[in-house]
């Protein structure tokens, strides 16, 4: 028997009780991919893709941006950013798919932390890349690939360290409230809320400041992001577990 192709309100109904807790948390996501995924989610679903398959498509996207970044030339900063852009997208799309179809599973929630990792590496590893080959004078890097990859491989290493920290403390823990640097100061909450928010809008600031040849700056950025996201986090694991 064939299944029936969910509608563009029924993927919507099916989101509508995540809402409130991703725009809080990751309002980038919320605001600016997950309107694309509504309408997309009902094509996969008439092609028979599976939420795992789209997760797959969602990591070949993440394993490409480093290859882009090398080899696209001048233009690399483009592709590497669309490609950024769509793999967000999808990465909506697999979720979206799960719950409109009812194939949420333990699996495919692990696919998508994996593959949502990758692409951090993947992505800012290209970036640092990307500034190292610039044939225009860089305010933070010294000219060079190797430079310009360790810098973002730095960045990845910051950010991950501190979901990692994170996860950790949460799994110490876990009749408690999840860990989050907002839980240092609520006074601050907001706006910690609408940095980590920034995060994920990485695709579109890699098309910005790669057209302003700026990428420089970006991972200067990055950098300073990835660690403060780890220091707020060692101090709330801390005040959770001294």
């Amino acid at each position: 028997m064939s299944r029936r192709t969910p509608s563009v309100a029924e993927v919507v109904a099916a989101y509508r009780p995540k809402f409130a807790h991703e725009v809080r948390t990751e309002w980038a996501i919320a605001l600016v991919y997950r309107p694309f995924s509504f309408v997309l989610t009902p094509l996969f679903a008439a092609c028979g893709a599976s939420p795992t398959a789209v997760t797959m498509l969602a990591l070949a996207c993440a394993l490409s941006l480093p290859w882009l970044a090398v080899t696209a030339g001048e233009s690399a900063w483009a592709w590497v950013g669309a490609l950024g852009f769509v793999f967000c997208i999808l990465d909506c799309v697999d979720g979206d798919l799960a719950r409109v179809t009812a194939r949420e599973s333990k699996f495919g929630a692990y696919a998508d932390f994996l593959t949502d990792t990758i692409y951090r590496i993947a992505l800012y590893g290209s970036i640092g890349l990307m500034v190292g080959r610039s044939q225009t004078a860089q305010a933070f890097i010294p000219p060079g690939e190797g430079a310009g990859l360790a810098a973002g491989l730095a960045c990845a290493l910051l950010a991950i360290v501190a979901r990692a920290c994170r996860l950790y403390v949460e799994a110490e823990g876990s009749s408690a409230a999840p860990l989050s640097p907002r839980a240092i100061d609520t006074s601050t909450s907001v706006a910690v809320a609408f940095i980590s928010g920034i995060d994920h809008l990485l695709p579109i600031g890699v098309l910005a400041f790669g057209a302003a040849g700026r990428l420089d700056w970006l991972l200067a950025y990055l950098f300073a992001y990835s660690l403060g996201d780890l220091v707020l986090t060692q101090a709330a694991a801390w005040r959770r577990l001294r």
